[in-house]
């Protein structure tokens, strides 16, 4: 059996991922492991009880189980864009809170990020639609006309000056 190289930085790790069809998930998760939950990225990884939490905001479960009703289909952008934002609102949660292990961590961070999840993905759907619509606009319509401005005051000054000439 062939023994595999531990990556020794997390561009290492970054490189081992490429090519894999989960690639945006574990991206998340590295993302996570190191922004959120302060782990080296390299050894220290999610347990899999954490990612089954994680796959579960995926189906809009509260744990990934295969067994059970998917309440929701979110792409794993949304999710990760969701994490970031929510960024600093999670570090502030967990800095003051204590916790009996990752795992409830996790699901107190899932929990977080479950609330603002359909907001994020309403606002990227809107955001993606309206691109669309911008790329399908016809410009060749619409008419620049550029008003024309035209100087009044020398009309102003006439008056002016026979104004002032009357009172002396």
């Amino acid at each position: 059996m062939a023994k595999r190289r531990k990556a020794k930085t997390i561009e290492d790790k970054k490189v081992e991922i490429v090519g894999r069809k989960d690639e945006k998930f574990r991206d998340m998760c590295l993302w996570i492991e190191t922004e959120l939950l302060g782990y080296d990225g390299i050894d220290q990884k999610i347990q899999k009880a954490g990612a089954l939490a994680l796959i579960g905001l995926q189906r809009g479960q509260a744990v990934a189980n295969n067994n059970c009703e998917q309440y929701g289909s979110y792409p794993i952008d949304v999710i990760f864009a969701t994490f970031k934002i929510n960024k600093f609102v999670i570090k502030n949660a967990i800095k003051n809170k204590k916790f009996d292990g990752e795992l409830q961590k996790i699901n107190y961070i899932c929990a977080i990020v479950r609330n603002d999840l359909n907001d994020v993905y309403t606002r990227m759907r809107n955001a993606e639609m309206s691109k669309k619509k911008s790329e399908k606009a016809n410009t060749e319509v619409q008419v620049n006309e550029v008003a024309e401005y035209q100087r009044q005051s020398e009309d102003i000054n006439e008056f002016m000056n026979e104004t002032f000439e009357e009172l002396w």
